[in-house]
């Protein structure tokens, strides 16, 4: 069952939708929360904004924890529908799966939807469109239990929705975003960049600090998991926890290894992809390059990508005389995103600020080594055997770095070729295949110690 609404509803006609919904996943439970054996299977509900397997990788993580979920539970998923796709419950291939599977496609109300389409007030949209989602979880747990709650998509700490007040067991993450861009990496960016920057920092540090959503939310989740080192190290400083750690992210596809590499005194192939905004660092890039040109090292660069910097990121390289061998790529599906990462010999990650960054997984995929900034979650990402990170100090070390490294790269095959096969087994731990021993532990142990507490209250 796939529910698709065209809006949120009014109260009357919301009502009536849940009440439908609750009914139907009510006689679904009935039919099927045993196994052939009679033994019972808890249910578990998962809000998760982002959910649709053919779209982009936060999309796709929804997807795969929803997926992983219902190997143990029967899980009802509450996420956003988007234009045009077809119906989730389609999408599944594993019979045991689908049957434990329900998808709830809940559409916000349209001043939510106006929210959600405007970055400076997204946050307040999202925070909306969660109560609207909790309210259905309400509505449907008062029709048949759940044992057991998911928050997931989107992996911001901002707002952590309101799941956790159901009353059951609650896992919150991973989550991220509590990063700042470097303060000495400021001068880097426009002045304009600089504000929003500072604007967002101080947004950061008031939500950790003083916002009591949030704060509640840590205190009352029973499992609270950080995406990356950098998020726990946050989580611990300010709300005095010990979380886990595991990467918001997680590769869903495999491809076989490099065949074809770089030789001596060809064109180094470079690639840069993700999102042309300020905080992505591209211009440290072209800077380093422009030392490769002044050093007579040949390279070709590929950008794969689509934002408001672009305009002024050309400018730039052409300023710096390497525009010539810069090809732009607007953005395109992952699935043929993947031939780039397989045409470079080497992908270049320059963002200033990022819970981890989705180019960094696909270039292990396609077993092309990474140069990147050594820094948040690219800094768990990237290790002596797939890539070379480089220091987050100063912006002019930073660019001689990745010139350094890029020149030494270019004049020696083997050790590009010993990084890509680093960077192919490296990639195999990301495989949901593997992250999915990680959730089953977590659930088992969440579920064993909830049924502890009630044997002992009880």
């Amino acid at each position: 069952m796939d529910c698709n609404g065209a809006r949120g509803p009014s109260l009357f006609h919301g009502k009536c939708l849940v009440r439908f919904m609750s009914a139907a996943i009510t006689g679904f439970v009935q039919e099927k929360n045993s196994d052939s054996l009679g033994k019972y299977t808890p249910r578990m509900v998962m809000i998760a904004y982002c959910c649709d397997p053919h779209g982009t990788m936060e999309e796709r993580n929804g997807w795969h924890r929803a997926l992983i979920a219902a190997e143990q539970f029967e899980t009802t998923v509450i996420y956003r529908p988007l234009p045009g796709r077809a119906s989730l419950a389609m999408e599944i291939e594993d019979s045991r799966i689908a049957s434990r599977l329900r998808f709830i496609a809940f559409s916000p109300r349209p001043i939510t939807e106006f929210l959600l389409r405007r970055e400076g007030v997204f946050y307040i949209g999202y925070r909306r469109w969660l109560h609207e989602a909790f309210r259905t979880a309400t509505e449907l747990h008062r029709e048949a239990k759940f044992d057991i709650a998911h928050t997931t998509t989107l992996c911001g700490f901002r707002e952590p929705g309101e799941l956790w007040r159901l009353g059951v067991p609650h896992v919150w993450g991973p989550i991220g975003g509590t990063q700042d861009l470097p303060k000495d990496f400021h001068s880097a960016i426009s002045s304009r960049g600089r504000i929003r920057e500072w604007v967002r920092s101080l947004l950061n540090g008031w939500h950790l600090k003083y916002r009591k959503r949030v704060r509640k939310a840590v205190s009352e989740s029973d499992v609270v998991i950080a995406a990356t080192e950098w998020a726990r190290e946050d989580i611990g400083v300010y709300f005095q926890r010990d979380v886990d750690v595991e990467l918001e992210t997680g590769l869903d596809y495999e491809l076989p290894e490099k065949s074809t590499f770089h030789e001596v005194g060809q064109p180094l192939k470079i690639l840069w992809a993700g999102r042309l905004r300020e905080w992505k660092g591209l211009p440290l890039l072209l800077h380093a390059l422009a030392k490769l040109r002044s050093e007579g090292i040949p390279f070709e660069l590929r950008i794969l990508g689509v934002g408001s910097s672009r305009s002024r990121w050309m400018k730039i390289a052409q300023q710096l005389k390497i525009d010539g061998q810069i090809e732009w790529i607007e953005s395109c599906s992952y699935r043929i995103g993947i031939e780039h990462y397989r045409w470079a010999d080497v992908f270049v990650f320059t963002s200033l600020r990022d819970t981890s960054g989705t180019g960094l997984l696909d270039a292990l995929a396609a077993g092309t080594p990474i140069v990147g900034l050594g820094h948040q979650g690219a800094a768990d990402i990237i290790t002596p055997d797939c890539g070379i990170a480089v220091s987050v100090e100063r912006p002019s070390q930073t660019i001689s770095e990745i010139a350094f490294s890029l020149s030494q790269l270019s004049r020696n095959s083997s050790r590009l070729r010993e990084l890509s096969l680093g960077a192919t087994m490296r990639a195999k731990s990301f495989h949901w295949d593997q992250r999915r021993e990680y959730w089953r532990r977590v659930y088992t142990k969440l579920m064993t110690q909830h049924r502890g507490q009630a044997v002992a209250s009880g």
